[in-house]
């Protein structure tokens, strides 16, 4: 029997990327055997709902909570039951609620939260060589002359398809340059763990101790089984100096929560409580203001919820988060009540998009084995059957 014939009580769906940004497939997914059903050429709403108007023997439809999806769903199979991904619900008032952190930064600063090893590792610690900062200078002032010169030609009328040929740049690089108020610098990258990481730790201890010799530095560290060059420590010990020299080196913790301590603290929050050390509960128990300890009970709340599958209690949280005068949980409930019934379902049912996004991965990893140089179908088939081969 073909597989897009089959018949399929619990669908799970979701979109896959032929390129980001600019055209998407949709993998149905029988979640009761966890195999692929089905695979479509897009991800608008009428061809999923043609789809569902040929299997009327679905009960239950997982998803995300695509406003657009959902309409679809309940027009190509209104007897089934709609149930939001949980992982996507949580995603999304963790994002909420790190907004409503951030706007209250200020009133942040009496919690130090212990944030993982790579904010106090100095992984960051790298003395910038003046040649390669040249460099950058350089190509930083050629990138700015050319986004003045877009800019330019814009406002002389001039097409973005005739300035990209005449800069020989991306058209979309074009637009970027075309929209932009101010100049869009490159975002800074998180240096990488490097040969030196292991023995940062000893090397910032004996540099507290005064100790600034960096020949004996790397003599010590090679003895520990380093195998780097002495320029590498040489360089270490240099960015150690300018941090020192601007004040920031040796403090344990920021004077003020930023957007890492942030993002930990919210991961805290998500943490069972026996996981957590006594210094992560106690960084917990320091929330001196109401908004903030209201933000995170909501937040805590809501993930027992989901933990505990206990649905019933939706509507009650919806009024005590509605009612806690925070806007950004306004509007987050605001969101969810246009989806409540799925979202309802989500935290009933054991049903969700996990296997889902397996799948997902699985495609996108057979459509780069083609190298982007087969179609659709082949594509589709190989999705298909090899599912059926694995089994």
């Amino acid at each position: 029997m073909n597989t897009a014939d089959q018949l399929v009580r619990i669908l799970g769906g979701d979109d896959w990327s032929y390129r980001r940004g600019k055209r998407y497939g949709t993998l149905l997914l029988h979640l009761e055997t966890h195999r692929p059903i089905d695979v479509l050429p897009d991800r608008t709403a009428a061809t999923l709902a043609k789809w569902l108007a040929n299997h009327p023997e679905i009960l239950v439809i997982s998803r995300d909570r695509g406003g657009e999806y959902a309409l679809r769903s309940r027009q190509g199979a209104p007897q089934a039951v709609q149930v939001a991904d949980r992982f996507h619900v949580v995603r999304h008032l963790a994002e909420v609620l790190e907004r409503s952190f951030h706007r209250h930064r200020r009133l942040l600063k009496h919690i130090r939260v212990p944030v993982p090893n790579v904010n106090a590792n100095p992984l960051t610690v790298r003395y910038a060589r003046p040649d390669r900062e040249y460099r950058k200078g350089q190509a930083r002032d050629k990138r700015v002359e050319r986004y003045e010169a877009v800019q330019r030609f814009v406002k002389q009328g001039m097409s973005h398809r005739e300035i990209a040929r005449r800069f020989q740049m991306h058209r979309e690089s074009v637009l970027r340059y075309a929209k932009a108020e101010s100049f869009p610098e490159k975002p800074s990258r998180s240096p990488k763990p490097g040969i030196l990481t292991p023995y940062e730790p000893y090397l910032r201890a004996r540099y507290q101790e005064g100790y600034r010799n960096e020949l004996g530095l790397w003599r010590e560290i090679v003895a520990q089984g380093f195998t780097g060059t002495r320029m590498t420590v040489v360089r270490y010990v240099l960015g150690l100096c300018q941090l020192e020299q601007q004040g920031v080196f040796s403090l344990p913790y920021p004077r003020q929560l930023n957007s890492l301590q942030v993002v930990c603290f919210i991961g805290l929050l998500l943490r069972h409580d026996e996981e957590l050390s006594q210094e992560e509960v106690q960084a917990l128990s320091r929330q001196r203001n109401s908004t903030l300890s209201w933000s995170a009970s909501l937040f805590q709340l809501f993930l027992q919820m989901v933990r505990e599958r206990r649905g019933e209690e939706l509507d009650l949280w919806f009024y005590a988060a509605f009612h806690s005068g925070i806007p950004e949980f306004r509007s987050f409930v605001a969101k969810l009540r246009q989806d409540q019934e799925a979202v309802h379902a989500g935290l009933i049912f054991s049903w969700n998009n996990g296997v889902v996004e397996g799948h997902v991965h699985r495609l996108k990893y057979l459509k780069r084995q083609m190298y982007g140089r087969a179609n659709f179908d082949l594509l589709r088939q190989r999705v298909l059957h090899g599912s059926m081969d694995s089994s």
